[in-house]
């Protein structure tokens, strides 16, 4: 590896030659310096058309060269251009996350010389409102003459004020996570009803704050931007704008002027305080904040500046998905390991709003696999995910109750617009189905649970449209949904194998890890996701876990398979070079003489099973399912191909299930074209697949190109012939 205090060192004597550059020790004026490499470089540059050498030093930080190097400029001249630190003197030449050769060290210097140069000559002598206007966040947050620094613990709640008004302000005291030390934050709103201003009353001791916003206060053009009070008057363009500045002023002795700075998402400010009205020589009463302001020693005097965040939901998904998403109204019943895991995930729409159903408390028991910690024991865990959810979004609508789902009234569920249920209760899923099947319930619905020691974890999506799956899942929540368990029944019947026990009747538990919750949760939440948007029938979905500890405690599991018209499983993704693929001798027979030597291509699916632990077997081929196509391409007719999944799957009593895709081409040894790995990349994402991966086999007229694509790639692979 390249030793770059060497090559420094190399590059140091090489550009010498081209350049007026010696080490130093420190670099004037600055005070806090990291202990590493300086340079002191004479930069020729044109200033106002005059040839010059600019002083220049760069700094080589100890990550150099995976941290580009600090070029420091101490000219005076130069403080107020673009795109240069007032208090540091540090040039910005790059964009966050640049890219470069880290190698070609002698190049990289090189660079950073000839930009500055350019820098230079580009913004001295010219106008460059129009930069500061366009970057007034950075140039706002500068510290400038005089001034003892920018107080940005500050947000306003809610858009930006269109004119003058007083503002509703609150002070609080929180604590830095990091050191320990007390911070005072600062929050305005327009006015008392705001949500977020409720909660953060009811969870700090706040103290009032006189605020006044000022639409006609317009800043410079450009740096400094720090102002004395008689500055900030003059720059307060309407008359009666100053006389309401003027009132509030002497009504608080203090007062928060927040203005704009050209930012749709920032305000700025101003903090005058400390005003002393009564003083030697004057009676009391004569003098007032607003003449003390622009006189004895404030007449100089630099005022606080404050930058002022502003917090909505505009705001939010400005940042986020870049607009505000469809509302959604979420009901979760049962706030245990995957309910309230299941809430971190719903979150993630910037507007959603939650009723939250659970009776129970947070133990310490429930701690391995919860979303909430420490904090929250002994807490009812819907009020405590209630909470959670209000922290991270305090204008967020919660609503928790401790109630079981059953004692919900039906326009209470039909105002949401989906309704999860993650209860791990056979009882609460039998009404919920009894209410569908009668039309009381008409919003979709999605039950989840996680089998024991996460063998397999399950979600049922119910659409209260499909009346027909709706029947049939009577009789099967009836069994207590034992056809969509990976464990079998026999199993279950012997509960004591399956489930722990602590003291007393409620004290049955099963085993499963925080890990597997969020596994299981992680395959099932982009289904979700399509759900909402796009409804489907009634289908299950079952994601296959911990296979191998079925294997070891010898439970007896159903084969990995399962697909009906209405619902079926899916599992979850694999490691391709963990399996073993075998194919029939009639398979490859039937491949064969279906081969293009001329004509068309044509196309179909391919059926198979699972022959042991991590070994499958394609079992059969359909015959062309062909809607229409060319020489050089094919579109399967879905109609045809599902039914011969459907006619496959129970001519095989339920053994053998859709696995991949085959199709011909014109070629002796075929390899797959983009059209190929588009296609089977789709039908992976929206196909009724049993297991996580899908063959693709291509039936050229001398050989086979067979793929396996599981999700995140595609893997050549070799066949065995059975």
């Amino acid at each position: 590896m390249l030793d770059y205090k060497v090559a420094l060192d190399v590059c140091l004597d090489k550009l010498s030659i081209e350049y007026d550059i010696e080490k130093v020790d420190c670099i004037p004026q600055l005070r806090s310096i990291p202990d590493t490499c300086i340079w002191k470089v004479l930069i020729p540059a044109l200033v106002s058309g005059r040839a010059e050498d600019v002083e220049t030093y760069i700094l080589f930080p100890d990550d150099f060269p995976y941290s580009m190097p600090y070029i420091i400029i101490q000219d005076d001249r130069f403080r107020y251009l673009p795109h240069i630190s007032v208090k540091s003197r540090k040039l910005c030449l790059y964009e966050d996350g640049a890219v470069y050769d880290a190698e070609n060290i002698e190049g990289l210097i090189r660079e950073n010389i000839t930009k500055t140069r350019r820098w230079i000559e580009y913004y001295y002598g010219r106008d460059n409102s129009g930069e500061y206007i366009r970057e007034i966040k950075n140039y706002w947050e500068e510290q400038y003459d005089g001034e003892t620094g920018i107080d940005d613990n500050w947000i306003l709640l809610g858009d930006i004020p269109i004119e003058t008004c007083e503002m509703v302000g609150i002070a609080y005291v929180n604590k830095k996570i990091k050191n320990g030390r007390m911070n005072v934050m600062n929050v305005v709103a327009s006015s008392e009803g705001n949500k977020t201003l409720e909660y953060i009353k009811s969870q700090h001791k706040v103290y009032e704050i006189p605020v006044l916003y000022i639409t006609s206060l317009e800043i410079s053009d450009m740096p400094p931007f720090s102002m004395t009070g008689q500055e900030l008057i003059d720059k307060i363009d309407d008359d009666n704008d100053k006389q309401i500045f003027k009132k509030i002023l002497n009504r608080y002795g203090k007062v928060n002027v927040l203005f704009p700075i050209g930012l749709d998402y920032a305000v700025g400010g101003i903090y005058i305080h400390d005003l002393k009205v009564n003083r030697n020589g004057y009676r009391k009463g004569i003098l007032t904040s607003f003449n003390v302001l622009t006189s004895f020693e404030n007449k100089n005097k630099k005022l606080e500046r404050l930058y002022v965040s502003a917090y909505s939901n505009h705001r939010i998904a400005e940042r986020t998905a870049g607009e505000i998403m469809k509302e959604r109204r979420f009901l979760i019943a049962g706030l245990g390991s995957v309910g309230s895991n299941l809430c971190y995930y719903l979150n993630g729409y910037n507007n959603a709003t939650f009723s939250l159903i659970d009776r129970d408390w947070l133990t310490v028991d429930n701690l391995g696999r919860h979303l909430l910690g420490f904090e929250y024991i002994n807490q009812h865990k819907s009020y405590a995910v209630a909470h959670y959810l209000q922290q991270y979004r305090p204008d967020r609508e919660v609503k928790a109750q401790t109630k079981n789902l059953q004692q919900l009234k039906d326009e209470e569920i039909n105002s949401s617009c989906a309704l999860f249920v993650c209860t791990g209760d056979v009882m609460s899923e039998k009404w919920l189905i009894k209410k569908m099947a009668e039309g009381s319930v008409r919003k979709p619905a999605f039950i989840l649970w996680l089998e024991p020691y996460g063998i397999s974890g399950i979600m049922i999506y119910v659409n209260p449209n499909d009346g027909g799956s709706i029947k049939r899942l009577i009789d099967k929540v009836n069994d207590n949904f034992i056809e969509f368990c990976l464990i079998k029944q026999d199993e279950y019947i012997n509960g004591e194998k399956l489930t722990q026990h602590d003291a007393g009747c409620n004290g049955g538990y099963a085993l499963y890890s925080a890990n597997d919750v969020t596994m299981f949760l992680s395959a099932m939440f982009p289904i979700i996701d399509q759900l909402l948007e796009q409804p489907s029938e009634s289908i299950c979905y079952r994601w296959v876990g911990n296979i191998k500890i079925a294997v070891e405690k010898k439970y007896q599991s159903r084969e990995i398979v399962r697909y009906v018209k209405k619902y079926f499983a899916k599992t979850s993704s694999i490691n391709i070079v963990d399996y073993h693929f075998e194919i029939k001798q009639e398979v490859v027979e039937a491949l064969k003489n279906n081969a293009q030597y001329e004509g068309y291509e044509i196309c179909g699916v391919l059926t198979g099973s699972q022959v042991g632990e991590n070994r499958y077997r394609i079992s059969k081929i359909s015959p062309p399912c062909v809607k229409k196509h060319t020489r050089c391409g094919c579109e399967r007719d879905a109609t045809i191909a599902n039914k011969f999944i459907e006619e496959d799957y129970e001519q095989s009593e339920h053994t053998r299930f859709y696995i991949g895709e085959w199709h011909t081409h014109p070629e002796n040894n075929p390899r797959p074209s983009f059209v190929d790995y588009s296609s089977i990349k789709s039908t992976y994402q929206t196909a009724s697949l049993v297991v996580p991966f899908l063959f693709m086999i291509i039936v050229g007229t001398q050989a086979f190109h067979v793929n396996v694509y599981d999700g995140n790639r595609f893997v050549e692979v070799n066949l065995e012939i059975v």
